[in-house]
């Protein structure tokens, strides 16, 4: 196990590093039963999710953009059918159809592996709508159309659910109301745990101080009380010195559960944000939900936005200045070769102590891990 303290620039704060938990005298133990109110069986949220579904599988819609100045709209019809969920292989498969006026753009199968899946996100369909469906589904329409955001609109207004798995692939689902389509979002990432629980359900290690329990205690229950954390990030150009541009933005951390039994953490996340520059004002909203499993975990690290700026401002080509104020912490986790969530923290001293814990808890949780010869 290595830790880096450094105040250094591009590094982080704190820097854990798992390679092994299995040394001489340490003693491993089943883990701790799971409560037995743990919530409904894989069957029953696997129907919830259908019948969620079944409601919302066919969405028209108006696609609105500005093309050459002039607003331009076009007539789309998304359709979900063959809805299979199989809760012994945790897939789920569906038929979509997208017909772009009477033209059909996307005829095909798509299947998701429920145990592979790492998040589920939850946009408004005229902020998600293009990354769901590119100029596959809209072949008709340029490509600074489908890259502007700010001037991408459907009426009436769907939602996009979208859920990512471990190579950073996404499946989409649409949904008709932002109420419903975070419930469906709670549904899957609930399908999710249940999934990936019983094959991490493997020993830890008995002779933990703090015990796991404790310890999954203290990150459920000091990320559940930080509340919504408020900063703005600015950017300064280049060439003209004027202000690049400003983005106010609010991040909450929520519902978060911390489960010693299967090693996992379930956590739910708002990020919104006011972006504004020369010729643009875009207003973002999104909700994130995740599963991580400790026992994949790699390395966790801490950083300050300061060493974050100082980063981008020297990679920068268009801005002289990135700054975050007030300053705030990210904990970044790593599973394999990819960064997981980024958890935004508003107080170093808080950050540093879940940095730590979340450290302890992914030791405790792989006291089989065996050390690189090499």
């Amino acid at each position: 196990m290595k830790t880096k303290f450094t105040s250094m620039p591009a590094v982080p704060i704190l820097l854990f590093t798992l390679f092994t938990s299995n040394l001489p005298g340490q003693q491993v133990i089943p883990p701790p039963p799971r409560p037995t109110d743990d919530g409904p069986s894989l069957a029953d949220v696997m129907k919830n999710i259908q019948d969620l579904l079944s409601r919302s599988f066919v969405h028209n819609f108006t696609l609105q953009y500005v093309r050459d100045g002039k607003p331009q709209s076009t007539q789309y019809m998304v359709e979900f059918t063959q809805l299979l969920l199989d809760p012994q292989t945790c897939n789920m498969r569906y038929h979509v159809k997208v017909f772009s006026g009477v033209a059909v753009a996307v005829d095909t199968d798509v299947e998701i592996s429920l145990n592979r899946t790492i998040s589920i996100h939850v946009k408004a369909n005229d902020q998600e709508l293009q990354l769901a469906y590119g100029t596959l589904a809209f072949p008709d329409l340029p490509s600074e159309v489908l890259d502007g955001g700010d001037h991408f609109h459907t009426s009436p207004k769907v939602f996009d659910i979208r859920l990512v798995d471990e190579r950073y692939i996404g499946r989409h689902l649409l949904i008709n109301s932002v109420d419903s389509a975070k419930r469906l979002a709670v549904e899957l990432n609930r399908a999710v745990g249940l999934c990936t629980a019983d094959k991490t359900s493997l020993p830890i290690r008995s002779d933990a101080n703090p015990p796991l329990t404790d310890t999954m205690q203290f990150i459920q229950d000091k990320l559940n009380n930080q509340g919504p954390i408020r900063y703005q990030e600015t950017a300064i150009r280049n060439k003209t010195q004027e202000m690049g541009y400003v983005d106010q933005k609010t991040d909450q951390i929520t519902d978060v559960r911390a489960n010693p039994g299967s090693c996992q953490i379930s956590f739910h996340t708002n990020s919104s944000s006011e972006f504004e520059n020369a010729n643009e004002h875009i207003a973002r909203n999104e909700d994130k939900y995740f599963i991580i499993n400790l026992r994949l975990v790699t390395q966790i690290s801490v950083w300050s936005s300061d060493e974050t700026d100082a980063t981008s401002t020297n990679k920068s080509q268009n801005y002289r200045t990135y700054r975050t104020t007030p300053s705030v912490f990210h904990i970044r986790l790593k599973t394999s070769d990819e960064w997981r969530p980024i958890l935004t923290i508003g107080d170093e001293d808080i950050a540093t102590r879940l940095g730590r814990a979340l450290n302890h808890a992914a030791e405790v949780c792989t006291p089989y891990k065996k050390p690189d010869p090499f």
